[in-house]
């Protein structure tokens, strides 16, 4: 009997190591390889360790059971040590306004097993006084195992001088035009509103014409900046005064008792002024007077007005005109040519004159006239001509009669009742008149007549009328027209071509003609059409033909016979009672009707039979 009691086995001594990161330990170490004393490899069991957040140790543990029970752990110890992290060099930036100096964005930052480090919130300092200065974000970064390190951005602002608009300035005509201008809005660099102090008033000005006047103000801001600003008025009168008077150039006329225009005057920078005012006259030219009086004026910078006149003219005349003429009044006969008498005249002033000439007429009885002719004139100055009176008498008659009608020529229609037209005359001088009436008489051309009357007349002084004519025409016809056609009533058939028939016709005045048709239908009765065609027509006289009518019949059957049936062709099966099939059929014309059934008859081959029928 071998009793077998196997020993333990050994272990090898426990194993370390000094890793960085908490995920370094998380590395299955390499188990040593174990046999028992027998030499059998005995596999280790294990529990994956729990890890740490940070820092410290991690175990691993094997666990070795050999056959026969006997046990022993071996170890695996990672102990866990983070390196402290670095972080990037500081920042900075140079600025020239504090509102420039936004947050920055911290630097991202992982600790040295890469995981993310959130900053603090940023601490705010620096040194800025309200023009310059630094102004500091500063953040703290720290890792889970303490490590702290700060970041610091600094801003470093720099007082920036600030922009002037350019000065500004008008030139102005005198120095009641200066005033006081508005200073321009001007900030700093950075947008703060900057208070200029000033005005001060200079200038150059020599208190009679010309120079500037000057207006200064500065502005200055917190950072120790400053600038002025001009507005500059150049003084220079360059404009002339202006004189002006309501009077204006005018003949006074007649014999007028004469004042002097008065002329006044402004001047931009004197105001009021008094003109220098010189006059020349008065002339005359026999009774044409003429005076002209100019006023004129320098201001104290040596502008010259520009020179105003006015000139007066008159005239000094008492003399009457007078009137003269070589026709004499007189009676001139019949149907003159009747010329108006020549006035002339003179005036001691004027010297040749065209008088004023009137006329009183030409006034009439009847045909006898009468015209008066008065020549007058008053000169300018209102000295009156004794008037010259000029009358003529004679006798007028140029005028035609004038004929006239009530009726108007034209188409008296069919089988009128012709009555001739009446004139009428009327003479300037005879008064009403009778005419003279020509007939050309009846005419014709078949059923067409045509009839003229012309009424013509001179009077007593050889004056023709304007010769008037009617004419009428018009149709004499009785007889009806004809109306014709080849076409016959009848029974056209079964689908016929349906053609119209055609009517013609003849009238005796109007010749060959083309009657009016008209038809009714096609009505029908099932499948039976019936037309009628009427031909009529009524000549321009109102005479009727006699209507001639033409009546077709016909039948319209161009649908298919429909047969039916509610038998199918089959498979009987076997030994049937074989019934015929009933056939039904339907036409759109004779309606209902039976269909012509074709038996093949029974046939078979051995056992299978077959019969067919067809309708």
């Amino acid at each position: 009997t071998y009793t077998v009691d196997m020993p333990a086995f050994t272990l090898p001594a426990d194993e370390s190591s000094t890793v960085d990161c908490p995920d370094d330990a998380l590395v299955q170490p390499t188990a040593p390889t174990v046999t028992d004393v027998c030499g059998n490899d005995i596999t280790p069991t294990f529990t994956p360790p729990a890890t740490v957040a940070c820092e410290g140790d991690v175990v691993w543990v094997f666990t070795y059971t050999d056959c026969a029970g006997n046990t022993a752990d071996w170890t695996y110890t990672y102990t866990v040590d983070m390196p402290a992290f670095t972080l990037p060099a500081d920042e900075s930036s140079t600025i020239f306004c504090i509102d420039d100096a936004t947050e920055p964005i911290p630097p991202t930052i992982t600790d040295a097993c890469g995981n993310a480090i959130i900053p603090s919130e940023p601490v705010i300092g620096g040194t800025f006084d309200g023009y310059e200065g630094t102004r500091t974000f500063t953040w703290t970064y720290t890792d889970c195992q303490g490590n702290a390190h700060d970041w610091t951005y600094t801003y470093t602002i720099i007082v920036h001088d600030f922009e002037m608009p350019p000065d500004e300035g008008e030139t102005v005509e005198c120095y009641n035009d200066v005033y006081e201008p508005v200073p321009p809005v001007v900030s700093d660099y950075c947008g703060t509103l900057i208070t200029p102090s000033g005005p001060v008033i200079g200038g150059t000005y020599d208190g009679v014409c010309s120079g500037t006047v000057t207006y200064t103000w500065t502005y200055a801001d917190g950072g120790g900046n400053s600038h002025d600003w001009i507005y500059t008025f150049t003084i220079q009168d360059t404009q002339i005064p202006v004189i002006t008077t309501t009077a204006t150039n005018q003949d006074f006329g007649c014999n007028p008792t004469i004042e002097p225009p008065v002329f006044t005057g402004t001047d931009n920078c004197e105001g009021t002024i008094i003109p220098v005012v010189t006059t020349d006259g008065p002339t005359n030219v026999d009774c044409a007077y003429t005076q002209t009086w100019t006023a004129n004026y320098t201001d104290a910078c040596g502008n010259p007005a520009e020179e105003v006149s006015i000139t007066y003219t008159w005239t000094e005349d008492t003399e009457a005109p007078v009137i003269s003429t070589t026709a004499v009044s007189s009676d001139l006969g019949c149907n003159p040519d009747v010329v108006d008498p020549v006035f002339t005249g003179t005036d001691n002033c004027e010297g040749i004159i065209d008088p004023v000439v009137a006329t009183d007429g030409p006034t009439h009885v009847d045909c006898a006239y009468t015209q008066t002719w008065t020549a007058t004139y008053t000169d300018q100055c209102g000295n009156e001509a004794v008037p010259v009176s000029i009358t003529y008498s004679w006798i007028q008659d140029t005028e035609a009669p004038v004929i006239t009608t009530t009726a108007t020529s034209g188409d008296l229609g069919c089988n009128p009742d012709v009555v001739a037209p009446v004139f009428t005359g009327l003479d300037n001088c005879e008064g009403t008149f009778d005419p003279v009436v020509v007939d050309s008489g009846v005419t014709n051309d078949g059923c067409n007549y045509t009839q003229t009357w012309t009424a013509n007349y001179t009077d007593g002084c050889g004056n023709p009328a304007e010769e008037v004519s009617i004419t009428y025409t018009w149709i004499v016809d009785t007889e009806i027209p004809v109306i014709t056609t080849t076409a016959v009533s009848g029974d056209l058939g079964c689908n016929p071509d349906v053609v119209d028939p055609v009517f013609t016709g003849t009238d005796n005045c109007e010749g060959t003609i083309d009657p009016v048709v008209n038809t009714d239908g096609p009505t029908n009765v099932d499948c039976a059409y019936t037309q009628t065609w009427t031909a009529t027509y009524t000549d321009q006289c109102g005479n009727e033909a006699a209507p001639v009518s033409v009546t077709y019949t016909w039948i319209e059957d161009a649908e298919v016979p429909i047969i039916t049936t509610t038998a199918t062709s089959g498979d009987l099966g076997c030994n049937p009672d074989v019934v015929a099939p009933v056939f039904n059929g339907t036409d759109n014309c004779e309606g209902t009707f039976d269909p012509v059934v074709v038996d093949s008859g029974v046939t078979n081959d051995g056992c299978n039979y077959s019969q067919t029928w067809t309708a």
